[in-house]
């Protein structure tokens, strides 16, 4: 995938074919950040992600008039009792969490042995939706 819509078309595509199998009463997605921080995403990085995070929402909305339930990162990393220490990668300590800690879940390798950035994005959709779940069964 190319660009924000063609990753949108993909999502909608997995999605649908995710309702034919399963019935969804609620949509978690990953609040983006709405500030900079050193060594964190440049502007460009932020404002791609809101505009993706845009289409998905709409999406889900569209195929399910479901409201999607949006939950920050580190919300969801302290829900889920990741802790990330000082000086370590966010991204990586959720990766090894996983990998520790869910039997299920596999991660792919470059050429080189290290994950591949997709692997990391699943991290992070994984943590989100289990937070959500937390957060939601708290909320009844």
């Amino acid at each position: 995938c190319k660009d924000v819509f063609e990753k949108g078309l993909f999502i909608k595509g997995n999605l649908v074919e995710l309702l034919q199998r399963h019935e969804v009463s609620k949509v978690f997605i990953e609040q983006p950040f709405t500030f900079f921080n050193s060594g964190g995403s440049s502007g460009k990085t932020m404002a791609t992600l809101q505009r993706f995070n845009g289409i998905v929402s709409w999406i889900v909305y569209e195929l399910l008039y479901i409201i999607p339930d949006y939950v920050g990162a580190t919300k969801a990393r302290k829900e889920c009792g990741i802790k990330v220490p000082r000086g370590q990668k966010a991204k990586q300590v959720v990766l090894e969490h996983l990998i520790d800690n869910e039997k299920n879940f596999e991660i792919e390798f470059t050429r080189y042995g290290n994950p591949k950035p997709e692997s990391y994005d699943r991290a992070d959709a994984i943590v989100i939706a289990k937070a959500g779940y937390k957060l939601s069964q708290k909320n009844t």
